[in-house]
């Protein structure tokens, strides 16, 4: 019966009676019972630890090995198991409950990665997808279901992605706003909760890119710009040069024919710094073909200062722009 009870605990299936049960028993039981089922079922079960992280498992196995199992431990784990019953909590220790533990986890929980100001990443997903996040960006997906039933990411910032191609598992991406559907293709794509537009630039490949609020669904084709604008719900494409959009994966920042106030945007949303012009001029429309350095402030803001005859003056994360004397 006891060893009922444990697969039923291990499985979280125990019923509250059966509980109480596990910890009668277990409380009959001597330090050296509790030694030998303990060995036995670690020694015995076949955990599956195939969404357990090489590097987790290692922690694990420290964590066990720490533990010295001598009588005076198994002396300690049965008091405080005892303690543990008073509180309704289940007593039965065995090793072998770390992984069933960590897979459960892995299977409720979200795996999340994000990057800060200034910050990139780059992420292999499970089914071999690239994808290299720009600053202040976060990606997140439930590991349990990835590339099994679905591959379903959420999105919140700007990266480039190379998607690996399964017909029969289309890639999703849901932001706030849009929903990108994929089989395998590269693009780039900014999503940013703050900005009133959602841009995706199609390098490879063929993207459906669908309004959640409309539910205007349209299809991309390489070397276009789908712009997505937050407000009036429209959607319109353009057809551009693919890869200098993408060109902060390697450290530029690339404008063409950009007006003066997207280039201060991308800026300031690239480096997290607010830009205040202090000008009288009309160069709000003026546009601009250059490269500008994506790790650099100081290198970035004497470009665009020579380039309108202005003077940068830089304080923590914040920039003015002022005219020449």
């Amino acid at each position: 019966m006891l060893n009922i009870l444990e697969e039923k605990y291990i499985q979280n299936k125990l019923t509250a009676e059966e509980l109480k049960q596990l910890r009668h028993e277990v409380q009959q039981l001597s330090d050296e019972s509790i030694s030998t089922r303990m060995q036995a079922r670690w020694m015995a079960d076949d955990i599956d630890t195939s969404d357990v992280p090489v590097s987790r498992l290692d922690q694990i196995k420290k964590r066990i090995d720490a533990s010295s199992f001598s009588s005076n431990s198994y002396s300690w784990l049965r008091r405080t198991a005892q303690i543990a019953a008073a509180i309704i909590i289940p007593v039965l220790i065995i090793t072998s409950f770390y992984l069933y533990r960590e897979n459960k986890n892995l299977g409720t929980n979200e795996m999340i990665v994000s990057t800060n100001i200034g910050e990139r990443a780059n992420i292999t997903l499970p089914d071999g997808t690239h994808v290299t996040l720009n600053a202040e960006s976060k990606l997140k997906y439930a590991p349990q279901t990835f590339n099994k039933s679905e591959r379903l990411i959420h999105f919140e910032g700007e990266a480039y992605f190379d998607v690996k191609k399964n017909h029969d598992i289309p890639f999703l991406i849901r932001t706030t706003d849009v929903q990108i559907k994929v089989v395998g293709t590269k693009f780039n794509l900014s999503a940013r909760d703050k900005n009133p537009v959602a841009e995706l630039v199609l390098e490879e490949g063929k993207v459906l890119f669908t309004s959640l609020s409309s539910k205007e669904c349209r299809a991309i084709s390489p070397n276009q710009k789908v712009i997505f604008d937050k407000k009036t719900g429209t959607i319109t494409i353009t057809t551009i040069n693919a890869q200098s959009i993408s060109s902060w994966r390697k450290g530029d920042l690339v404008f063409h024919n950009a007006q003066f106030a997207d280039i201060i945007h991308t800026i300031e949303s690239n480096y997290g710094v607010s830009i205040d012009i202090a000008s009288h001029s009309d160069i709000q429309k003026d546009l601009f073909s250059g490269t500008v350095p994506s790790n650099n402030i100081s290198e970035a803001m004497e470009i665009i200062s020579k380039a309108y005859h202005l003077t940068p003056t830089i304080v923590d994360k914040k920039v003015t722009l002022s005219e020449c004397n």
